[in-house]
């Protein structure tokens, strides 16, 4: 094929237990990571599954000597990336112009090949969407230990070699009591992703960076209440100080209109909108290109219909632009297939706009457009949604406290050398 088009490489979310590059396939609906609308506009689009859960990130000393990492679904990941480099110019893509990208998990995972040495070359620029996180989601060596006992119980398997003979389906289904996560196995990942942030330690490439303004909104309906008891109940499981308690009630009462959604804004907060300024900050610290957004479009149909709930309200009023609320914009699909129903005229359009945002990332490493880049004084973050450049600055304010309260939980940064040696702190 003569053409060089631009690629774009996904990568998608699920915990890293769930998901597929096909979903809503299984019910014969169009696939939600459909690449026709992106390809049709001048691209070539990559999806890639990976392994997931016991597959991916089973680990322990009785593992080690089959190899010396634990996280089988990165390295699938690139391998992945390595076939394109060699590939894809067949298809007409060009591997030079190469666009990572990735949703929640898969965000995470775009994350860990930035800091990379093996990915290195392998892609040009990169997109993360709700899920730049530096801190809380690698785990020590000592977590896959423990996840390897427990599913030695939960299988009923004296040793590793019982495991083995087991079909995958039972490995996958297997209760182990916590989730699957990437290991600090010292071979894949030889340390924390914030120490790599603060050293530099990453791949020069320009980078999207986002979140969604609610992302945490639709749990809020079956586990979370509306009070302002319920709001400090929730500042006590995220492991904020009770002496900063006040501070961050009074700042959420004074810009929400009720503890329903000052829950939704502290979650959506503390667990994306403060971790991705946080990465993105730091990646222009260390000299990268850096564009942010933040997601704003609530789409015209509820995720009730997905997960089975009554609801509570009009639907774009109760979920907001709730978490993977942008991937049918990204996309650009017209269908919504988990719902078995379409984006509206209007919503197209919208979708048109933030496709092409991706696609020149992926052409030239720039979304063109009026999306400034973010500097170290002009915090400047396109609001997906609506017209125009702005900038939260209240959300900036709660963000000093919870990065304090994030910065008390984290573990001491440490490279390893050779065999695991956990550090206690």
């Amino acid at each position: 094929a003569p053409a060089r088009l631009p690629v774009l490489v996904w990568l998608p979310g699920g915990s890293w237990v769930t998901g597929s590059t096909d979903i809503g396939a299984e019910h014969d609906w169009a696939p939600v990571y459909d690449g026709s609308s992106l390809a049709l506009r001048g691209a070539v689009v990559v999806t890639v599954q990976f392994r997931l859960g016991a597959l991916s990130f089973l680990g322990g000393a009785a593992l080690r000597s089959r190899g010396p990492s634990s996280n089988y679904g990165i390295q699938d990941e690139r391998l992945a990336l390595r076939w394109v480099q060699r590939h894809i110019s067949s298809f007409g893509g060009d591997p030079n112009h190469v666009l990572l990208f990735g949703q929640s998990t898969g965000a995470v995972d775009v994350m860990l090949h930035l800091f990379s040495k093996e990915t290195e070359g392998l892609f040009s620029a990169a997109a993360l969407q709700s899920g730049a996180c530096l801190e809380g989601l690698v785990q020590p060596w000592s977590y896959a230990e423990k996840q390897y006992a427990a599913l030695l119980a939960s299988t009923s398997c004296p040793d590793l070699a019982c495991l083995l003979e087991l079909p995958a389906e039972a490995l996958v289904s297997a209760e182990v009591g916590s989730l699957w996560e990437p290991i600090l196995d010292g071979a894949e990942i030889r340390q924390q992703p914030w120490v790599s942030a603060a050293r530099g330690e990453v791949q020069k490439v320009p980078l999207i960076v986002g979140f969604n303004r609610d992302e945490l909104a639709d749990p809020l309906t079956t586990d979370v209440g509306s009070t302002a008891a319920d709001f400090l109940a929730v500042l006590n499981e995220s492991g904020v100080p009770e002496s900063m308690w006040p501070q961050i009630k009074a700042d959420y009462e004074a810009r929400v209109s009720d503890w329903y959604w000052a829950i939704a804004q502290f979650r959506t907060d503390f667990g994306f909108g403060c971790p991705t300024r946080m990465f993105a900050e730091e990646m222009v610290r260390a000299g990268l290109t850096v564009f942010g957004y933040k997601f704003s479009q609530p789409p015209s149909i509820s995720q009730q219909f997905l997960w089975g709930r009554q609801a509570l309200g009009p639907p774009q009023q109760l979920f907001g632009a709730y978490h993977g609320s942008e991937l049918y914009f990204v996309w650009g699909n017209r269908e919504i297939p988990v719902w078995n129903a379409d984006l509206t005229p209007q919503e197209l359009t919208f979708a048109g706009r933030v496709g092409r945002h991706w696609l020149d990332m992926a052409a030239s490493g720039n979304p063109m457009g009026d999306w400034p880049q973010l500097r170290s004084k002009s915090r400047k973050w396109l609001l997906l949604g609506t017209q125009g450049i702005t900038i939260d600055e209240e959300r900036l304010l709660n963000c000093t406290f919870i990065d304090r309260v994030r910065a008390l939980t984290r573990r001491q940064p440490w490279k390893m050398e050779g065999p695991p040696q956990l550090l206690h702190v």
